[in-house]
């Protein structure tokens, strides 16, 4: 018994040894096949992908220099991923990367500090989001054909003096090249559909740049501070110029606004310190607050009659600014709208406006004209504050709607006020429908004027008739009041002069 019990219990153990070889065995092949999918070669920190590819992780070398090769051991290198290392962003000042690398991970490359030169792969299709970010000293790198988009903050804060880009790019991202301040020219091909917001925010230095014609949003603050631009044009496929697009372009002195464009949003040209003029079509509706505030230099200005406000800041401190002619259709000037506009003179506004806000006109010490089209009772109708109120009436001239211009006349309002106030004080005045009357000469007296001679007239008249009527000769006699009946009277009352005989005899 004791025999057949200790077979029994080794053949257990046995089958139980069997089990338990069959279940390590695989393991370990698998943990062998895992080990060798990492490695290191020349410093380069690598995986390989269940695809049999290569994926470059980070480099631990010492030289300045990296090549990364196009495969490790047969298999293609065909991915660099992941955040390097701290030392080895301190180390490498030029990379090159091989054709066979597809793809490249967000931020791969980011705060290289020293990396002045990159070799791009020919096959490269996306350029993800801060791959080159705050590459301080890049200075070289070419896009290659193949890439569709450039992410966004790929390049920014980078070092490079210009950039082309190429055909196959449709796409740039937000904030792509901010940054650049070294950069002084960007060719963007007709392909890019899209420009991302601050794309080109603070190229300090970039003076000329060309938008692609099929791009139909000029996006937030897209072109701001760059203080080196000296003129744009925009393509007529663009309907939308965003927040702050060109705001702080302080060497700004020309740009041209097409058709195609309708709104204008706040602050797109805030700042733009050398701007000395602007044409903006008909077709804008909407000028956002601060548009043009803080443009030092412009003197000159035509507002599109399609605008039913003006809003908050629109021209603050434009100090060239002299006059203005507010659309017909405006329903409101809106706050600090004309404030520290210390050069304006005169301004037009129209009977549509209802209400001006507070401080419009502030600091407007130099206001010489202010010429209303319409009624003193729509002026006094208009919904301002008391200090508003002040500095406009103390100028106030009144106009006829029909004398209201889109544009800026080169007839002083002031003379123009002056020649229609004497023609009304003359006799031939009171027939012209072209009236325009100021404060010193109120229609309404000129009327009353009118009205007294036409009486004086006819009194002079009725006089000289009553003359005539006394020196008649049927009035020699002297007739009692009530003379005609007094003269019929007789004729009725000679029977009773005759019974008056009788009875006296």
């Amino acid at each position: 018994m004791l025999k057949s019990s200790i077979k029994k219990a080794i053949s257990i153990l046995t089958a139980l040894l069997a089990v338990c070889m069959a279940l390590v065995v695989p393991s370990r092949a698998g943990t062998a096949v895992n080990a060798k999918s990492a490695g290191i070669y020349n410093d380069l920190h690598y995986t390989i992908t269940d695809e049999n590819t290569i994926t470059i992780h980070d480099y631990c070398g010492s030289d300045s220099d990296v090549v990364i090769p196009s495969q490790i051991d047969g298999i293609p290198v065909t991915k660099i991923d992941g955040y390097f290392s701290e030392s080895s962003r301190r180390i490498i000042t030029s990379i090159v990367i091989p054709d066979s690398v597809t793809s490249i991970s967000n931020g791969a490359f980011g705060y290289f500090r020293y990396l002045k030169s990159v070799r791009m792969p020919a096959h490269l299709t996306c350029i993800e989001p801060g791959t080159f970010n705050s590459c301080d000293m890049l200075e070289e790198i070419t896009i290659p054909d193949g890439v569709t988009s450039i992410g966004t903050g790929a390049f920014a804060g980078c070092r490079m003096d210009s950039m082309i880009i190429p055909d196959s790019v449709t796409q740039i991202g937000q904030y792509a090249f901010s940054g650049c301040s070294f950069m002084n020219e960007v060719t963007i091909s007709d392909s890019v559909t899209e420009i991302g917001t601050g794309a080109f925010y603070y190229c300090r230095f970039l003076t000329t740049v060309t938008i692609p014609s099929r791009i139909n949003r000029i996006k937030q603050y897209t072109f701001s501070c760059c203080e080196g631009l000296t003129s744009i044009t925009i393509p007529d496929s663009v309907t939308c110029i965003e927040k702050g697009a060109f705001s702080k372009c302080k060497s700004l002195s020309s740009i041209t606004v097409p058709d195609s464009v309708n709104i204008i949003e706040d602050d797109v040209f805030a700042e733009c310190t050398r701007l000395p003029s602007i044409a903006i079509p008909d077709n804008v509706g909407w000028i956002g607050a601060g548009a043009f505030s803080g443009c030092t230099s412009l003197h000159d200005i035509i507002l599109p009659s399609e605008i039913k406000k003006i809003r908050d800041r629109t021209f603050y401190g434009c100090e060239s600014l002299t006059s203005i002619i507010v659309p017909d259709g405006v329903t409101m000037i809106g706050k600090s709208s004309f404030a520290m506009c210390t050069a304006l003179k005169s301004i037009t506004i129209p009977e549509s406006v209802a209400d001006i806000e507070p401080n419009a006109f502030d600091r407007c010490d130099n206001l010489e004209d202010v010429i209303f089209i319409g009624t003193r009772e729509s002026f006094n109708a208009i919904e301002m504050d008391d200090d508003t109120r002040n500095i406009l009436s103390a100028h106030i001239q009144y106009r006829e709607r029909e004398y209201i211009s889109t544009d800026n006349s080169t007839e002083s309002p002031a003379a123009v006020s002056e020649e229609m106030t004497e023609e009304h004080a003359s006799s031939t005045a009171a027939a012209d429908s072209s009236a325009v009357f100021d404060d010193t000469v109120p229609a309404g007296l000129i009327v009353v004027i009118s009205v007294l001679t036409t009486l004086l007239i006819a009194a002079v008249v009725v006089i000289i008739v009553i003359i005539i009527i006394k020196k008649s000769p049927q009035n020699t006699d002297t007739q009692p009041e009530n003379n005609t009946p007094a003269q019929e009277i007789p004729a009725q009352d000679t029977p009773s002069q005759n019974d008056s005989g009788q009875n006296n005899s």
